[in-house]
């Protein structure tokens, strides 16, 4: 449950390092972390810091500025959003309702106005 995932953070004192921005090397990291024996919601925690990063970098890339929205999935998650909106200049605005819909919803919308 994603609330889980925000409180897991919330009871974590440092995130665990992950370093990387490929799936499987991260999943690979947080197997390391686990076998050395560190708190899970220490590890959760910096797996929502290694995705926040990644969305600040990928924003920057594209220049952003102004008001902003997040969408997908990991708009549905508080401690990345938080995240986000610390380490990124802009006006934040919450998507309306269900985020992880939003590129079928702009699909929906071009691909309707298109002539058949």
């Amino acid at each position: 449950c994603i609330r889980d995932r925000d409180n897991a953070v919330n009871n974590s004192h440092t995130p665990a390092g992950i370093s990387t921005q490929c799936g499987v090397f991260a999943l690979s990291e947080v197997i390391t972390h686990l076998n050395r024996g560190e708190n899970v919601s220490s590890i959760i925690s910096g797996v929502c810091e290694s995705i926040a990063n990644i969305v600040v970098s990928q924003a920057r890339k594209l220049g952003l500025n102004g008001v902003y929205t997040i969408t997908g999935g990991v708009a549905e998650i508080d401690t990345i959003t938080s995240s986000v909106r610390k380490k990124l200049a802009g006006n934040y605005r919450k998507y309306p309702q269900h985020p992880q819909f939003a590129t079928a919803i702009g699909a929906a919308v071009l691909g309707g106005s298109e002539q058949m």
